[in-house]
């Protein structure tokens, strides 16, 4: 809130300053020459007070123009102000408006200079209501400093006049200058206010002008440290680039860069190699601590423990910390160390080494030094770990070609064993390239009979091919069985101590390997070759070939084996299915041909048995006419199944009205219905003709009908029926005990039922349903099931409307 001011209360202002102003060094108004003065006087009276002021406004901007020091033009304007009003409380304010602090550059009270921390602004307080308005403040009674919210500082005076007058730059609020009375109150005017505007106007511009001259300052003197490291840095990083392997000449630069640039008498760089510090880059004190110097790796050091700590440690007066350091002790005369700061040197945040810097004075390093000595820690990292990484690439480059070469050698060898199914095929193969591989002039692949303890040897070449009959385990045979391992031999001696023999007629073996053939946990064999030219022939990397090898030979000889195995097995199973196929065909023929005798037999007598024999006599006959039809349609079931699986079906395809067959098959069904269950037609009223085989499609439908009416004890029984994409669906569903979904997929297997409970209760071969999904799978279809415990069954069959046209392949089987 601003205080506006009157002009009756400008004449009262301008009195009481006129009698305040006789003790002031540049007085602002004259007394008047009556209690009623004349308006000339008046006039005069102005005058005289507006010449003090610009007197006073000159001498300030004189002092303002000498000035570019921030805190010297605000004490320069706070003394010069406390001298024309003759006040001792004054302040000049400085507002941080990012952070929103008030920095107290100038307070006086009761005379006395007085240092103040920052403080924020109260919310809602007459100082941000000032920044706000950015209007002057005046209060010339508690009254209106209360009306105005302004509270004096606590555990001070409450002053009785105040003025505030903000200090604006730029359309900025840049603080405020602050006068207070504490003796009298109305103190202040409208001059007094008018000399402290225009004195704030000029102290706004000379402080923004400091401090811009102080940022530019700072600035500058900010870009040139930060060239000079620019320019270390890059001579550090143009080194690192032009030396790759060898890492000294860019620690020597590093250590050069570091003590050059942090103003530092000397530097060492040091790495870690077991319990030691060893120099591995110097500078300015090359004589007394050479290249591969050693220190004791220890806290009582300032490098041991910057590396312990893993953090850097900076001992301001090396003199007053020799108990923290007595190792340290022993050459600080020598060396003249004063001040001094170790920097580990971290990789991945594992210590490697550190970078020590010493002054021969006490004069400890800044913060900016330290930084930069840490910037220079991670270069020295970055050189030694191009170093590291380029000799590792370099071995790994090494390896990945001699890996490629053998991965070459294993997949040729694997692109012939997957062609051979041979057992000793795959002996003379992986033989055969084993020995060309390695340069054996032995080599031998050998099979163990555990049982008998013998071995045979399908493959043997010792300068030629030759044969070896089967004999006992050899005392290598007998380790590599016991240990399941690999053994290497460099030289006689050692082949000798494994309990190695030597072929009648020749040369003792100088080299060799010995890999076991294993098979899942059991071991089948081993694969020896051998050098009769040199010792140590063979190394890491080819026994890890050769173990590869003899893994893929195991994998081969294991597939070979279930490739025979799963050769006779099939070659047994069809054998017995044509047996059985004869079988079902020879035995369905000569039950059928006596049973139709029996049929034809009994129903001659059962018809000339009206009237002629008891009831009794005709109901048996009856019954021996009912089983004896039962078994021949069973036969019959039996004898397709038997066709169905010896291929021996044929399809006869003709055109014909499929709904005339529906509806013929649903009438044939409806005897076989329950009472109280009716079947209820669905069928497509345009529905086209098709071509397949009548006779299997109504055999299809009628075995779904009736097993439809076997387990439905109440409700209906559902024939839906529609031709689409070229495919006719036929769908039968009932409402009867449903089939649970793990029983579901055994419906449709041979003499199989949902459970025993079903063949128990409803009867059944399980076969009807098997033979109808064979012979719509054969007309190019397929059968499938839905079905709920409790609420029904939805058997549905796909068929092709033209059989032999391709569509069936669309099937999903």
């Amino acid at each position: 809130m601003t205080k506006k001011l009157s002009t009756k209360k400008k004449t009262k202002l301008t009195r009481s300053t006129a009698k305040k102003s006789k003790a002031s060094k540049f007085p602002l108004s004259r007394a008047p020459r009556s209690a009623t003065p004349a308006v000339s006087d008046d006039l005069e009276a102005q005058l005289q007070q507006r010449v003090a002021e610009l007197q006073i406004i000159n001498s300030i901007q004189q002092g303002l123009a000498t000035q570019l020091n921030f805190q010297a033009i605000v004490d320069l304007v706070g003394d010069k102000l406390r001298e024309v009003f003759n006040v001792p409380d004054l302040g000049i304010n400085w507002y941080d408006e990012k952070a929103n602090l008030l920095h107290h550059l100038y307070v006086y009270d009761h005379g006395q200079r007085l240092t103040l921390k920052p403080s924020s602004p109260r919310v809602g307080s007459s100082w941000l209501k000032m920044v706000e308005t950015r209007q002057p403040v005046v209060a010339n009674n508690l009254a209106e400093k209360e009306a105005l919210g302004i509270r004096s500082a606590p555990g001070t005076a409450q002053s009785k006049s105040i003025v505030r007058v903000p200090i604006i730059s730029s359309d900025r609020v840049l603080g405020s200058l602050q006068i207070e009375n504490y003796k009298r109150e109305n103190a202040y005017g409208a001059s007094e206010l008018r000399l402290l505007t225009t004195v704030t106007a000029s102290l706004g511009i000379a402080l923004e002008n400091a401090h811009l001259f102080d940022e530019v300052q700072t600035r500058n003197r900010e870009i040139t440290e930060a060239l000079e490291q620019q320019t270390a840095t890059s001579e550090i990083l143009r080194i690192i680039a032009s030396s790759p392997t060898d890492v000294q000449p860019v620690l020597g630069a590093v250590a050069e860069k570091a003590a050059k640039i942090c103003d530092a008498n000397m530097c060492h760089i040091r790495l870690i190699e077991g319990s030691d510090l060893v120099v591995a880059g110097v500078y300015g004190d090359e004589h007394a601590t050479p290249i591969g110097h050693k220190i004791t790796f220890t806290r009582q050091t300032v490098s041991g423990r910057a590396v312990i700590d893993r953090k850097t440690v900076h001992v301001h007066d090396m003199s007053a910390a020799l108990n923290e350091f007595p190792l340290n002790a022993s050459i600080m005369p020598q060396y003249h160390t004063r001040t001094a700061i170790a920097t580990p040197l971290l990789r991945e945040s594992i210590p490697i080494g550190t970078i020590f810097i010493r002054r021969s004075e006490v004069r400890p390093f800044t913060e900016k030094q330290i930084a930069l000595l840490e910037t220079f820690a991670s270069q020295a990292v970055i050189a030694i770990e191009n170093a590291r990484l380029f000799n590792e690439t370099k071995r790994l480059l090494s390896e990945t070609e001699h890996r490629a070469a053998e991965l070459g050698i294993i997949n040729s060898v694997q692109e012939g064993l997957a062609s051979k199914l041979d057992v000793q095929a795959i002996y003379d193969l992986v033989g055969d390239k084993i020995r060309d591989i390695f340069q054996a002039q032995g080599t031998a692949i050998w099979l163990f009979d555990l049982e008998r303890e013998c071995q045979d040897t399908p493959y043997c070449f010792l300068k030629q091919r030759f044969v070896i009959k089967t004999h006992p385990l050899s005392e290598i045979a007998h380790m590599v069985i016991r240990t399941t391992r690999s053994y290497t031999y460099r030289n006689i001696a050692e082949y000798r101590a494994l309990g190695g023999q030597v072929l009648e007629n020749s040369e003792e073996y100088k080299s060799g390997m010995y890999v076991p053939l294993v098979v899942g946990k059991e071991i089948k064999g081993m694969i020896g070759i051998a050098s009769l030219e040199k010792e140590n022939a063979y190394g890491d990397s080819d026994l890890r070939l050769l173990q590869t090898l003899a893994n893929s030979m195991s994998v081969a000889l294991e597939s070979a084996r279930l490739f025979d195995e799963a050769q006779e097995s099939r070659a047994a199973a069809e054998q017995a299915n044509k047996a059985k196929s004869t079988f079902l065909a020879n035995m369905s023929h000569e039950l059928r041909t006596p049973l139709n005798a029996i049929i034809g037999f009994t129903r001659i007598v059962r018809r000339k048995a009206e009237g002629a024999l008891p009831e009794k006599q005709i109901e048996n006959l009856d019954k021996v006419l009912t089983s004896s039809e039962h078994l021949l349609n069973l036969i019959n079931t039996v004898l397709d199944l038997a066709k169905i699986e010896a291929g021996r079906v044929e399809v006869q395809a003709s055109k014909f009205n499929a709904a005339h067959l529906i509806e013929m098959c649903a009438n044939t069904a409806q005897p076989l219905l329950k009472a109280g269950v009716t079947i209820v037609k669905d069928t497509q009223a345009d529905l086209p003709l098709i071509t397949s085989d009548q006779d299997k499609i109504k055999q299809i439908i009628l075995n779904l009908l009736s097993n439809a009416a076997k387990f439905t004890a109440e409700g209906n029984i559902t024939l839906t029926t529609r031709a689409a994409d070229s495919f006719l669906t036929l769908a039968v569903a009932d409402t009867g005990i449903g089939i649970s979904p793990e029983a579901q997929p055994r419906v449709f297997e041979e003499f199989q039922q949902a459970d025993t409970s079903t063949v128990r209760e409803y009867g059944g071969t399980g076969l009807g349903l098997s033979i109808s999904r064979s012979l719509a799978r054969l007309l190019g279809g397929d059968i499938t099931l839905v079905s709920a415990v409790g609420v029904g069954s939805t058997f549905t069959l796909t068929l092709p409307l033209h059989y032999g046209t391709g569509h069936e392949k669309n099937l999903d089987r």
